[in-house]
Order: structure tokens, then sequence, then C-alpha cells
């Protein structure tokens, strides 16, 4: 059905009665603008820039346009800033907070032997060289990787400086900056009374090169302990994760155990993961993939589909390991099922197809297609349920193009039982309204 109600004011923009959606605000791009007379009812809603604004399931309102979000059948995703701090101490870089994937920046874990060389999101191997925390009064027997069997040494630094002026540290510890010669790097944090002392401890931190006081380090590190939130051991001045301070490494180490189980949930099981890629491959594997389209130098969004999951799947992507969490698995199974499920239909029924049904067809998957593709990370659960509803309503549309594709269909076309029956299923395949059951049973 052609768009009625609609007059010409300009070759850039138009005026709209009423669109399918119930809205006049349609953006029509300048390209468009010679056919614009000839487009259907169903094109033109295509084009509708009313604001959405529907609250998602996230709790955030929908910042997509009527027509991006297919009055509402499918939202885009939602671009509502996250600022989380992750468990790593990085901030979250994904819009919204409902589920924030695994952190993709690279770790910041490391020791004197080794430095982590996975994502930040990923659980992080223990060091297994034999630990290196001594000095002169006590020796660390254990693995790097597990808690010191020593305690910290209280006992003064022996050091004198290059400056001539003695070591204000603990020993076996790096040595602080001279506190004579360089008072500016001993200011007060705490507050305690012991950073005016003479004879006051400083600990430097080598991750953010900072100094402070031992006995409000210490208080300030175990205070943060005794919240049920689990973070990083952070610098109190400039919150740098403290990674390398051996004096404090048992605590560290306690709270590092507690970070790799929180990763560990985010991230996933590895051994789940693996399986489910393998099945993933596997099922791509037994389908030979042809390019079905109308026109045929139409672009095939289904063509593009494959070859990503050929590349994002395996384990090995161009000879570097391809690790990937729970959340990006998830959404590459839900890529490969929609795949399988649109290809093997589209593959039944295409020759049965006369050209104007496959091209209906093929804008319509390709339609699909492009909205999914933009999820590149994650997928949510109203996102999935959106799409699996679309997908079923591509299903009713092949059936329904097979029905008006045969030559039954033409030999009683001109009845009106075989004219209400095509009526009747186009309104409610080619509705704005969002796809259910109910509407599926009619069909």
């Amino acid at each position: 059905m052609l768009a009625k109600n609609l007059t010409v004011n300009t070759p850039k923009k138009f005026k709209i009665t009423t669109l399918l959606c119930g809205h006049t605000n349609a953006q029509i791009p300048c390209n468009k603008a010679a056919r614009v007379h000839q487009m259907s009812e169903e094109e033109l809603v295509q084009f509708c820039g009313e604001p959405c604004s529907q609250l998602l399931t996230c709790e955030h309102p929908c910042s997509g346009s009527c027509s991006e979000c297919m009055q509402g059948r499918i939202h885009t995703m939602c671009s509502q800033p996250c600022g989380n701090v992750l468990i790593c101490g990085h901030s979250c870089p994904v819009p919204c907070r409902e589920v924030c994937p695994p952190c993709e920046q690279l770790c910041k874990h490391r020791c004197k032997h080794s430095k982590c060389v996975r994502k930040c999101g990923a659980v992080c191997v223990p060091c297994k060289e034999p630990c290196d925390y001594e000095c002169a009064h006590l020796k660390c027997h254990r693995m790097c990787g597990e808690p010191c069997d020593r305690k910290p040494c209280y006992e003064s630094c022996p050091l004198t400086l290059a400056c001539t002026h003695p070591c204000v540290g603990f020993c076996g510890e790096p040595c602080p900056p001279c506190r004579q010669c360089e008072p500016h790097h001993f200011e007060e944090i705490f507050y305690t009374g012991e950073e005016t002392e003479d004879d006051a401890k400083w600990v430097y931190l080598q991750d953010c090169k900072h100094t402070l006081e031992s006995t409000g380090l210490e208080h300030w590190l175990n205070m943060e302990q005794e919240g049920s939130e689990i973070v990083a051991k952070t610098c109190p001045r400039c919150k740098t994760s403290i990674v390398t301070v051996q004096r404090f490494m048992n605590l560290i180490k306690e709270t590092y155990k507690d970070v790799q189980i929180v990763k560990q949930q985010c991230y996933g099981k590895l051994d789940e993961i693996r399986k489910e890629r393998i099945q993933c491959i596997r099922r791509l594997q037994a389908i030979q993939f042809v390019k079905m389209v109308y026109p045929e130098n139409e672009a095939d969004e289904l063509e593009y589909l494959y070859q990503k999951l050929n590349t994002e799947l395996p384990e090995v992507k161009m000879k570097k390991r391809n690790a990937m969490g729970s959340q990006k698995a998830q959404l590459l199974c839900f890529l490969t099922e929609f795949f399988i499920l649109l290809y093997k239909r589209k593959q039944e029924v295409w020759e049965k197809l006369n050209d104007e049904a496959k091209s209906v067809l093929t804008k319509k998957i390709n339609f699909l297609s492009q909205l999914l593709k933009k999820r590149e990370q994650k997928i949510s659960e109203q996102e999935m349920k959106s799409f699996e509803l679309e997908v079923k309503r591509i299903l009713r549309l092949c059936d329904l193009l097979i029905y008006t594709s045969s030559p039954e269909y033409r030999m009683a076309s001109s009845y009106s039982g075989a004219k209400d029956t095509r009526e009747m299923a186009e309104s409610i395949i080619h509705s704005v309204a969002i796809y259910n059951e109910i509407l599926d049973d009619k069909m």
C-alpha cells in the first residue's frame, strides 16, 4: 500500500499527516526524495524520527528514535553512561550498568618475576617462582603466588641514602625519598599524629611513587577490608592499585584471591565457554554457505554474519589466543542460532519464491541482521527476546511468500477467500506491533 496524506514541501522536507506508528516526524534522506511517493507505508515508517523514550528493562529510558527501535520491537542498545568501577579498579567503558562485561584492558597485576599478559577481566595465573621477600631478619619460603609465611619487618632500614641522610623506611623495603632533602614527598594524609614524629616510618609505593606514613597506611588498608565490597587495594592519595608492595603483600593477596573469584564469576568458566564455542563451530561447519539475495548485486548480511562467526568463534585468531568471557560467548551463541534458523529456512524456500518474494525476504533479513550486527560485545535478555520474536515473524513471512508465489495462489488470487487470507497474513507480518504468540497463532 502506497503512502497516503503525503505532501512534498522541498526535495529534503516532507509533511506527513500520520505514519503507521502514529507519529508525523518523518526524516526522509535526500537520496530517497525522488521516490518518496512510491514508498509504501511500511517503508516510510522506517524514517520516523520521533524519540522512543520507552523505559528499558535496565530502567534507563531508550535513547533511540521510533524507526531505530523498529517502533518498540527492538530497541537500540542502552547508551546511558555506566561509570561503574570494575573489580579490577578500571572504569567500565561500556554503556549501561545493567550488566558490566569483563574488563578488556591489559591486566595490571605483576610481581618481580613476571607480568600478567591476560586481559584484566580474565583470571590471572599465580606466579610459581620462589618468593624473594626477605631481609636480614626474615625470609619467606613459599612460592610468589602464595601467601607469605613471614610477617613484615619493623626494624629500621640500615641504609644511608646517596645524600648521606638515613633512610626513613623499613628494613628490606624500597627506600623512600629523603625526608630532609625532599620534604614535599611527605605530606600529611592520615593526620594520625605519627606523620609529624621524627622517628616515623614511611612506605614507598612503587606502583604510584607516593610515600605514606606506615601506621596510617596500614590502618587504611585494613579499614577497607572491613567492608563487604570487594575492591583492589589502592593508594589513598591517587587510587592507583597497590600490587607490588611486599610489606602488605599478604593483605593484597587476600583481596586478590577474592578478586579472582569475582573475575571468574563475571568472565565465566573457561571449560564451559570452550564447549559452547566448539558446539557453535561444529554447527556452522555443517553448513555449505551459498549466497541467496535478490537482486543479485544486493548485499547479503547473513554472509557477513557467517564470516564474523567463523572468525570470532575459534580459540586462535590471527595466530593469537582469542580469549572471551561468558557475555561475548553468549552473544556469539545467539548469533549462531540466529544465523542457522534464518539461513536454513531461507535455503528451504528460496527456489519456491518468485523474484518479488525473494526481494522482500532479502530486505527483511538484511534489515534485522544489520540491527543485530551492532551488538559487538554483549546482548541483553530483553534484546534476545525481541530478536527471537522478529525471527519468528520472518519465518512466518517465508510461509506467506511461498503461498503467494505458488501457482495455486495465482489461480485462486481472484477469489475473495484467497485475497482475504493474504491480506490478513500481511497485516500481521507487516504490522509495526510487537510480534507475540497470539499473532503467531492467527497465522
